[in-house]
């Protein structure tokens, strides 16, 4: 793969948060807020507090890390639900305690644009940044990695990161939805839920159980597209500024 399209690549993916926020910011007038509450969520609850799980989990040599490390199943269960767990956690969290002005609809696409944003940059803009230290000075990295950067691979790495911005957004929407309307509280486990599934395809393709990526993006795509159809749905039915939804019981 030439430098050229690496610095394309990598370009893109740190543009796309940029525009993602300034293109839905301009369209709906929305407040900024949430976007860096979002920001700021997922760097607590992703990259603090599930990274300590996954040093315990993992990392640490005994049985429990043992049997989860060398049993797949094992493994795609518990990676599944710790993601699924602190990010919708994070999300709920966020919506009940650091955002209770923030009750409009669009706020909840707005925080779920931060949400993603911060993992472009924290897992893909990083691995965009490791692609151009192995070809500038491939002594860092080895042959099989610098040669398995092809045009293929980072578009599918586009790809994922789009299909994941999308199923991020809509989760934003079930859990702003079961902290602000009365009644709705179920769509949090259920939003823990519909992200342990959405990860399956990754954690399988991670244990070499599906080898084909481009099946696995076809996967993760039809799961995200029926999680979209339904929080585009729960959304439209939302109340463009909620606040006689908003449950003030709790």
């Amino acid at each position: 793969m030439t430098m050229v399209g690496v610095w394309i690549y990598t370009i893109v993916i740190f543009l796309l948060p940029v525009i993602m926020i300034m293109t839905w910011e301009k369209k709906t007038g929305a407040r900024i807020k949430p976007f860096w509450i979002g920001v700021l969520t997922f760097l607590l609850f992703a990259m603090v507090l599930e990274q300590v799980m996954h040093a315990i989990f993992l990392v640490i040599p005994w049985s429990g890390s043992k049997y989860i490390t060398t049993h797949t199943w094992a493994y795609a269960l518990y990676g599944c639900f710790a993601a699924g767990f602190f990010e919708e956690t994070g999300r709920y969290v966020a919506f009940d305690k650091w955002l209770k002005d923030c009750w409009k609809r669009k706020d909840a696409v707005t925080y779920g644009i931060g949400h993603t944003s911060c993992e472009i940059l924290c897992v893909t803009g990083m691995g965009a940044i490791s692609y151009l230290v192995m070809l500038y000075n491939p002594a860092v990295g080895n042959a099989a990695a610098t040669s398995s950067i092809s045009a293929g691979t980072l578009m599918m790495g586009v790809v994922e990161r789009l299909i994941a911005s999308v199923l991020h957004i809509s989760l934003s929407v079930f859990v702003y939805t079961a902290v602000k309307v009365i009644g709705k509280k179920y769509l949090y486990p259920v939003a823990i839920a519909l992200h342990m599934l959405a990860d399956v395809p990754a954690v399988l393709y991670q244990r070499a159980v599906i080898k084909n990526t481009a099946f696995v993006e076809l996967l993760m795509a039809c799961i995200t597209a029926a999680i979209a159809f339904v929080a585009f749905r729960m959304y439209k039915k939302l109340p463009v500024d909620g606040a006689e939804l908003v449950d003030t019981a709790e």
